[in-house]
């Protein structure tokens, strides 16, 4: 999982990874035409890359036949594949955001909020409720409220559907 939070950082690297693997030309208009994203936000995504390592730019003159980057970290390249071919289309946005996987990934089995929160640091308090929110109005992930000596908390765990996107990532569900 320690893998997957730098790698989710951006919204399109994932996705700008999985389509270097699929064959498409590693410069970023070419990427940006083939995911239907912003030339900013795929340099944003290649910057970022560059920036954790997974990808390099080769210097020089640029020419349009010659790529502009090539794969340092061929494992998270896989990770992407299996990422891209995990997540359903209609899931595809809310799985782009930069928590909504390394959360998935978390949830092994129920657990409260605090709980994911030391396990997914650095993330805040704001960006876990909100992530978690929308993964819930995805009906990815459920929320239960337990009574618990004191004051009640919260539980959380994923349905079918977010366990399916877990195991087809390579985390294996508890279920």
């Amino acid at each position: 999982m320690s893998s997957l939070i730098p790698l989710a950082d951006r919204a399109w690297a994932i996705a700008v990874l999985a389509a270097l693997a699929e064959g498409a030309a590693p410069r970023v208009p070419v990427l940006a035409a083939r995911l239907g994203a912003s030339r900013a936000a795929v340099a944003d995504a290649v910057d970022h890359l560059v920036a954790i390592g997974v990808l390099a730019r080769r210097t020089g003159h640029s020419h349009p036949l010659r790529p502009d980057m090539d794969v340092r970290d061929p494992a998270a390249v896989a990770l992407a594949v299996r990422i891209a071919k995990a997540a359903p289309p209609a899931h595809a946005a809310l799985l782009r955001k930069k928590w909504s996987l390394p959360i998935i990934a978390a949830l092994d089995a129920d657990k409260g909020f605090s709980a994911l929160k030391a396990e997914l640091r650095p993330i805040t308090a704001r960006a876990l409720s909100l992530a978690l929110s929308d993964l819930t109005a995805a009906r990815l992930v459920t929320r239960q409220v337990v009574d618990g000596p004191g004051r009640p908390g919260t539980s959380y765990r994923l349905t079918d559907d977010g366990a399916a996107i877990r195991s087809g990532i390579g985390v294996e569900t508890d279920k």
